[in-house]
């Protein structure tokens, strides 16, 4: 039967706190497989810390230190759900090196993302690599160095995306900015809601700085009028309560009078407007 020195396991062992490698022990002559975590643990103890109500369930190197708070597993875990208005109740599921300070916050896994600050509680994500979270009821759920730094705001996902005003949204692309109350931009690369309650669609480097505002997509837009709305490219609003086109195509209008004040109609080739 091989075998195999006990500090020659220590010393495989002492090189990573979170490693995927497996190392086969040979007893009776069946192989089985141990993680390098497993063997720390065996062969040392684990690092694993959990004080007062909290609980760490498996993984290695994680810290608990709020009431009623939990860690699942993965390496190098904190929780500290401390603080106002509910102390506790923090959680990571797994991953490595993600951070929970907010009372009531969780993270599903991932690596190296944040929910930091008392004033965070009561938010969540799933997941994803170097996101964070800094204010109370907000969520993201995947991707890659999002920031929601206002109440109740969201990130889907994507890259790079920011949420700086309460009740924002990003629904997912990259470098996309949700900068004023109630504003979304729901994909795309580049874009900018910030006028209240302005939603950009998708497209790339598009404004909707006018209160109401709305873009559907394209490129280079700017929608700075109140309720104007943009579909096109390179369009600047000029009139509030107005959409702003490059080109306007419209199919089956009416060929009689539809007595509709304001609606279109075709008068054999000729459009009008009709009176009512």
């Amino acid at each position: 039967m091989a075998t195999i020195k006990i500090s020659e396991l220590n010393a495989l062992a002492s090189g990573s706190t979170c490693a995927t490698a497996v190392l086969p022990i040979v007893n009776d002559g069946t192989t089985d497989k141990i993680s390098i975590t497993d063997l720390k643990g065996k062969l040392r103890g684990t690092t694993n810390q959990a004080s007062g109500t909290s609980t760490v369930s498996g993984g290695d190197g994680n810290v608990v230190t709020g009431d009623f708070s939990t860690i699942g597993g993965g390496c190098d875990n904190t929780v500290d759900a401390g603080g106002a208005p509910f102390a506790g109740n923090g959680t990571i599921a797994g991953g490595r090196d993600n951070r929970v300070t907010a009372a009531n916050s969780a993270i599903g896994g991932g690596i190296s993302n944040c929910i930091l600050g008392s004033t965070s509680y009561s938010s969540a994500m799933a997941g994803g690599i170097y996101n964070s979270i800094s204010c109370f009821q907000s969520v993201i759920g995947g991707g890659r160095l999002n920031c929601v730094s206002k109440a109740s705001g969201t990130i889907g996902g994507g890259q790079s995306n920011t949420v700086s005003a309460d009740d924002g949204t990003v629904g997912g692309g990259s470098n996309n900015t949700a900068s004023s109350n109630h504003s979304a931009v729901l994909g795309g690369t580049r874009n900018v809601a910030s006028g209240a309650c302005s939603i950009i669609g998708g497209g790339e480097r598009n404004t909707a700085s006018g209160t109401y505002s709305s873009i559907l997509g394209g490129c280079c837009n700017v929608a700075s009028c109140a309720c104007s709305m943009i579909a096109g490219h390179n369009i600047t609003s000029t009139v509030a309560n107005a959409l702003h086109v490059n080109n306007l195509v419209i199919t089956s209008l009416p060929t009689s009078d539809p007595t509709v004040a304001g609606q279109l109609w075709n008068d054999a080739g000729t459009v009008k407007v009709s009176a009512g």
